[in-house]
C-alpha cells in the first residue's frame, strides 16, 4: 500500500543516517538482514517509486560493512541499481545511485569486477557523464567521486579501456580558455585547469592493473585501438589528470607513448641521416 511505501521510505532515510554515524549501527543491520529489505525496495523502485532512500542506505551499509557487499552482489543489487541507471533519470539521482554501485565495487576486487561484469561502470557513465543532460556542479562532484571509487579495485581491462575510451577528457581548448582567463583577471588567482577526479581515477587504475607484468597483450591492443593516443589529453588536466597519465604512460614503452604524439614520425625523420 501507499502508507507501506512512505513508511519504507523513512525506514531507509533514517537507517541510511543512523548507519553513517556508526559502523556497529550498520552491522548490526547487517546482522539482522536489512540488505534484503533494501532489495524490495529497489525492485519497487524500478516500478516507479523512489530509489534514492534504498540507495542512501545501501551505499552507508556497505560502506560501512564491507562483506554486505558482497552480499549485495549475490542478491542482485547491482543489476537492480543498473536498471535504475538506465531507465533516463533524472542526473542527480543517477549520481546517487553511482554512489551505491561505488559502494558495492570499492568492498575488494571480486566486488569491483563483479560491478565491472555487470555493465555498472557503463551505466554509471551513461546516466552521468554521457547522458547529454546539464549537471549541477555537486551533481558532477558526487558522480565523478562515485566512478573513481569504483574503479580502483578492479581488474577488468576492457570496461577500464571502455571509460577511457567513452569519458570526456580535458581538452586543449579549455586549457587555453582557463589560462587566458587568468591572465585577464586581476586577482592573482591561478587559472581553473579542468581536472576530473574520475578521469584520473580511470587512468591510475589501468595503469596499475597493466604495469602489473604479463599484461603485453592489453597493452598492444589498447595502443592499436588508440586508447592509448586519447589518454595522452589527460595532459590538458590538472594535477590528479597529470599523476593518472603518469602511471598509464608507465605501464607501456617509451616509444609506444612517443608514438601517440600526432608530430612523432615526422620527428623521427628529422633524426635521420640525410641521404
Amino acid at each position: 500500500s501507499d502508507n507501506d511505501a512512505e513508511l519504507g521510505t523513512f525506514a531507509s532515510a533514517l537507517a541510511a543516517q543512523l548507519m553513517r554515524r556508526a559502523s556497529s549501527i550498520a552491522q548490526e543491520y547487517f546482522d539482522k538482514d536489512v540488505l534484503a529489505l533494501l532489495v524490495v525496495q529497489l525492485s519497487q523502485a524500478t516500478g516507479g517509486g523512489s530509489p534514492l532512500q534504498p540507495a542512501a542506505a545501501l551505499t552507508a551499509l556497505c560502506n560501512a560493512v564491507p562483506e554486505a557487499a558482497a552480499a549485495a552482489v549475490k542478491l542482485r543489487c547491482v543489476k537492480q541499481l543498473c536498471a535504475l541507471l538506465d531507465a533516463s533519470i533524472a542526473t542527480h539521482v543517477g549520481a546517487k545511485l553511482c554512489a551505491a554501485v561505488a559502494a558495492i565495487a570499492n568492498a575488494d576486487a571480486d566486488c569491483a569486477d563483479a560491478v565491472a561484469k555487470a555493465g555498472g561502470f557503463r551505466a554509471m557513465a551513461h546516466a552521468t557523464f554521457l547522458s547529454n543532460r546539464r549537471m549541477s556542479a555537486a551533481t558532477a562532484t558526487v558522480a565523478a567521486d562515485a566512478i573513481a571509487t569504483a574503479v580502483g579495485k578492479t581488474t577488468n581491462f576492457k570496461e577500464l579501456a571502455w571509460l577511457v575510451e567513452a569519458l570526456p577528457f580535458p581538452s586543449p581548448e579549455a586549457a587555453r580558455a582557463a589560462k587566458a582567463a587568468a591572465a585577464d583577471a586581476d586577482d592573482g588567482a591561478p587559472a581553473a585547469v579542468d581536472d576530473p577526479k574520475h578521469v584520473a581515477a580511470v587512468l591510475k587504475a589501468l595503469g596499475t592493473l597493466l604495469g602489473a607484468g604479463g599484461k603485453e597483450a592489453m597493452c598492444i591492443e589498447f595502443g592499436k585501438r588508440g586508447s592509448l593516443a586519447k589518454a595522452q589529453q589527460a595532459k590538458h588536466g590538472g594535477p590528479l589528470c597529470k599523476e593518472g597519465l603518469k602511471v598509464l604512460n608507465g605501464a607501456f614503452p617509451k616509444n609506444m607513448v612517443d608514438a601517440t604524439d600526432p608530430n612523432y614520425e615526422r620527428e623521427l625523420l628529422k633524426k635521420l641521416p640525410l641521404q
